[in-house]
């Protein structure tokens, strides 16, 4: 099938990342420990997409996919890659939504083409993209964009009142992150992941998606699942990578409380697996779920595509 035009009018400022991060091919988020090679569509990946030549498989996600504070071959992504052998384009953005995530997909369709799969790990359901009015400019490849995304991170914080909102509200009532209800960022959310899904369909591409945040997942697995005329298909859901992160503890906190109940190091190159032990748990920011939750999350994934059984 010929590519596709779906995003032929859309402006993509939010996956066209500089990277100001970094230098050197290291960034300061992780202590300057990792190298982050980045390809011609400035995506995390060492190698170059061509238009017309679209991977087997596509990733879909935030920081937990970019894979911050693990290793270039050891975010699910690349073990996906390595375990399947097939072609994998990662899209994994730092900090990205739903819908980021969703523009990210159209922006792939439009400039490389259609993959076999799509498989995606989604953030918690409180992260909202919105439009910010304003020339906004890219210095990628001379493109030029008139509106700029912006992605929001909501916490229960701004939920429950714990930062003081109505003051917030009072003093920036225009800023979206202290007056947008939860229930908006959910519905973007869910129409973020129902165009993927559709869309998908329609190209008769495989889509299987997940999330790692323990509260969106139980939302979706009691709730909206359960519901008889839910939009989204519960077949395409991966329902085991989530991790119980806790709004009031560091993921630091937590693993030394517990960890994954798994002792296997998931046939690890030996010498990789003693190189990169300190990034087994957690990565090496200390902020970001570790190789560990890299393997069980690809692993999930593969076993939902059938390539291995």
């Amino acid at each position: 099938m010929k590519n596709t035009n779906f995003a032929k009018n859309i402006q993509f400022k939010d996956v066209v990342l500089e990277h100001n991060h970094l230098e050197k091919n290291r960034t300061i988020l992780d202590n300057y420990t990792n190298d982050y090679y980045i390809n011609n569509f400035n995506f995390r990946d060492v190698v170059d997409w061509e238009s017309g030549k679209p991977s087997d498989i596509v990733a879909l996600g935030c920081s937990h996919t970019y894979g911050i504070g693990v290793p270039q071959g050891y975010n699910w992504p690349s073990i996906i890659k390595l375990k399947t052998n097939k072609s994998l384009a990662n899209l994994g953005v730092c900090g990205a939504s739903a819908a980021s995530i969703l523009s990210s997909f159209l922006f792939y369709l439009d400039r490389v083409g259609i993959p076999k799969y799509v498989v995606g790990c989604f953030p918690d359901y409180l992260r909202y993209s919105h439009i910010s009015d304003g020339k906004f400019y890219s210095s990628y490849k001379g493109q030029t964009f008139a509106q700029k995304v912006v992605t929001h991170v909501r916490t229960a914080d701004y939920i429950t009142g714990n930062l003081h909102i109505e003051d917030k509200i009072i003093k920036l009532p225009l800023d979206p992150k202290y007056v947008i209800p939860a229930e908006e960022s959910l519905s973007q959310y869910i129409h973020s992941i129902y165009t993927i899904e559709k869309v998908c369909k329609l190209l008769n591409i495989k889509f299987y998606w997940g999330t790692w945040s323990g509260f969106t997942q139980e939302m979706f697995a009691k709730n909206l699942f359960l519901e008889e005329e839910f939009c989204l298909d519960a077949n395409n859901y991966v329902n085991d990578i989530k991790i119980d992160i806790s709004l009031n503890k560091s993921l630091k906190e937590i693993f030394e409380e517990r960890k994954l109940g798994c002792n296997s190091n998931h046939e690890m190159n030996q010498e990789d697996f003693i190189k990169y032990e300190s990034m087994w748990d957690l990565a090496s920011d200390e902020n970001h779920l570790g190789i560990h939750w890299q393997y069980h999350t690809a692993e999930s994934f593969i076993k939902k595509i059938g390539e291995i059984k």
